[in-house]
């Protein structure tokens, strides 16, 4: 019966376990918009600024197709009517009326 030393793979293992959760902090405590794309283009991930920065849950985001391009276009879309119903809305001031 032979023994085997694993000292060195569980220091290693732990070594990435805790250079996994600093990155994951890192990306959770940006400011920035993190999305993470896999080989297949899929979303996996969004760090709470893109959330708030597009308005969308984890799952919403999982579902959109993985074009950073897409996700702003959606964006912009939803703001475009948004204000096109503020404007269908409210009567908006004309130029003379400040003069």
């Amino acid at each position: 019966m032979a023994i085997t030393d694993i000292t060195d793979k569980k220091l290693a293992e732990t070594a990435l376990m805790r250079a996994e959760a600093y990155a994951q902090a890192v990306v959770e405590s940006a400011v920035e918009a993190v999305i993470s794309i896999d080989s297949q283009g899929v979303i996996e991930t969004s760090n709470l600024a893109a959330q708030s920065m597009f308005g969308y849950s984890p799952k919403a985001i999982k579902l959109m197709p993985a074009t950073y391009g897409t996700i702003v276009q959606y964006q912009i879309c939803e703001l475009r009517d948004r204000l096109v119903l503020m404007i269908e809305c409210f009567e908006v001031p004309s130029r003379s009326q400040y003069y």
